[in-house]
């Protein structure tokens, strides 16, 4: 009897993670391991314990260790996945076209990082009816897997602004551990309504629950902690103002969700907002959109004023915008240029490529505002 179970015992593919893979996402490292494998039957393994990592269950976003032992169901080691061309994502081809707009994104460069200008409308990962995105780009670009840029960081579809990207697996590990340990800080710039504090720490813990429009964040005391800054920059009376956003942790939709929660919804941004978002859209949408407007074209001229005057402004954010116009015929306001400088992130280094970039001429759809990320490590 014990032959017999002997020989009904999976043969067990053992696999030690090699240092080069030290830090990386076991999901991601188990669909280059194993060719045609996607991320639903990776998901599904894992939660039911069929992948293990050390003998233990581990989550999709669990980071290797260099030496860790995984052991996988023995058909992966055999023969991969064999329906792999039906349900691998299609990668666009690499195009004259695609190589055009790539470059034209590009901001500046350094040790094993490059900094992109994302606009409005492209998503950075694909997704259910996305087949445009900076992912996919990357991957069409590339030569080969080991010469693939990887992203390190996402910023939502319809917010435009700057996008680090590792230029090999090593940076890439190197700058998901800076984005975890806080050594890296994104700020958004951002309209807002109302009349908002000088500053506020906004601390309010979020859960995801769904909504008519399909995944929705809420202020809950059972959610994820979770910390935002904001600080004023300039105020068009007590209709709206201009701010500087920093999300202290990574949540999904968070400084929208804070900045509703606390009364001031981002302008344009109705899923979180509602029509409190779209100040002076009922009833004279036409005199709410010139008021809009001038709005705008007072913070700009205040912010060029602020920028000349005094150069950078105090406290830890970096060089603000030093033009803002209306985007979207009143239906949004949004920054629309604004000035990154670029680091070196080994010793701080400053690049010596410093770039401003205009507005998209393609408006936002909804929610968000451009940021403008500081790259330079603390």
């Amino acid at each position: 009897m014990s032959g017999e179970a002997g020989k009904d015992k999976p043969d067990w593919w053992l696999h030690e993670v090699p240092e080069t893979e030290d830090g990386t996402r076991i999901d991601r490292y188990l669909r280059r391991l194993v060719t045609g494998l996607t991320q639903g039957p990776v998901e599904k393994m894992l939660r039911t314990g069929l992948i293990r990592l050390d003998g233990a269950k581990a989550k999709p976003a669990t980071r290797l260790e260099a030496g860790q032992t995984l052991r996988l169901p023995p058909h992966l080691r055999d023969g991969g996945v064999q329906d792999a061309p039906a349900t691998q994502k299609q990668v666009p081809n690499a195009t004259p076209q695609l190589r055009k707009q790539f470059d034209s994104m590009h901001l500046a460069d350094g040790d094993g990082w490059l900094a992109i200008n994302k606009p409005s409308g492209l998503a950075v990962q694909g997704g259910s009816g996305t087949s445009r995105h900076v992912d996919g780009m990357l991957q069409a670009l590339a030569e080969g897997d080991d010469d693939r840029m990887r992203l390190v960081h996402r910023i939502d579809k319809d917010t435009s602004g700057v996008l680090l990207l590792a230029k090999d697996r090593v940076a890439a590990r190197h700058l998901t551990r800076a984005f975890q340990q806080q050594d890296m800080e994104k700020t958004y710039l951002a309209l807002v309504t109302g009349a908002p504090p000088e500053t506020l720490e906004m601390r309010g813990a979020l859960l995801k629950r769904g909504g008519a429009g399909g995944e929705m964040m809420a202020v809950d005391p059972d959610g994820q902690p979770s910390h935002s800054s904001l600080r004023l920059i300039e105020a068009a009376g007590i209709r709206m103002a201009l701010v500087a956003l920093q999300p202290r942790t990574g949540r999904t939709h968070q400084l929208r969700v804070h900045m509703a929660h606390e009364g001031h919804p981002i302008i344009g941004d109705g899923k979180y907002g509602g029509a409190r978002a779209h100040p002076g859209a009922s009833g004279r949408a036409s005199r709410g959109r010139h008021r809009r407007k001038a709005a705008s074209s007072c913070l700009a001229a205040a912010a060029c004023r602020r920028n000349a005057d005094r150069g950078a402004p105090a406290g830890p954010f970096p060089r603000y915008t030093d033009h803002t116009r209306p985007c979207g015929a009143g239906r949004r306001l949004a920054v629309c240029r604004q000035t990154i400088t670029a680091h070196q992130l080994q010793g701080g280094v400053p690049c010596q490529r410093r770039n401003a970039f205009t507005s998209q001429s393609r408006p936002p759809a909804r929610g968000m505002v451009s940021p403008s990320i500081s790259t330079g490590a603390r």
